[in-house]
C-alpha cells in the first residue's frame, strides 16, 4: 500500500459539457470538477509528426484517493496538472483494482 506522502501534486479533473452555440450547434466546454492531491507517474514518451511538424506526446499514469468524484471519472474527461497547467486526455479509468484509489491512463499531445 502506497502511503498520502506520494499525493504530492494538484490536479484539476474537468468533465466535457456539450453548449449549445449562436449557429445552432453545439460545443464542448470544459468545466472543473474539482481539484485534489495526486501521484504522477511518467510511464513513456514520443513524438509524432503533425501538421508539418514534430508534436512532444506523453502518457502518465495517475493515482487518486477514491471518493464520490473520483469513483464518477469517465474516460472522456482530462486532468490539468496544476503546476504545469499541461493538459492530458484520459485512456483508461480503473476504479475496481484497488479499492482504497482509483488509477488512471493519461497522454497529453494526441487528441480527446
Amino acid at each position: 500500500m502506497r502511503g498520502a506522502g506520494a499525493l504530492h501534486k494538484r490536479v484539476t479533473l474537468e468533465e466535457p459539457v456539450r453548449a449549445a452555440d449562436t449557429a445552432g450547434g453545439a460545443s464542448v466546454v470544459w468545466t472543473d470538477r474539482g481539484t485534489l492531491w495526486a501521484e504522477l507517474r511518467f510511464m513513456k514518451g514520443a513524438e509524432a509528426v503533425e501538421a508539418g511538424g514534430l508534436q512532444a506526446q506523453s502518457t502518465i499514469k495517475v493515482r487518486l484517493r477514491a471518493s464520490a468524484l473520483t469513483r464518477s471519472v469517465t474516460a472522456d474527461w482530462r486532468l490539468r496538472v496544476v503546476s504545469t497547467a499541461g493538459i492530458y486526455n484520459l485512456r483508461q479509468v480503473d476504479q475496481v483494482t484497488d479499492p482504497a484509489n482509483v488509477w488512471l491512463v493519461a497522454e497529453t499531445g494526441v487528441a480527446v
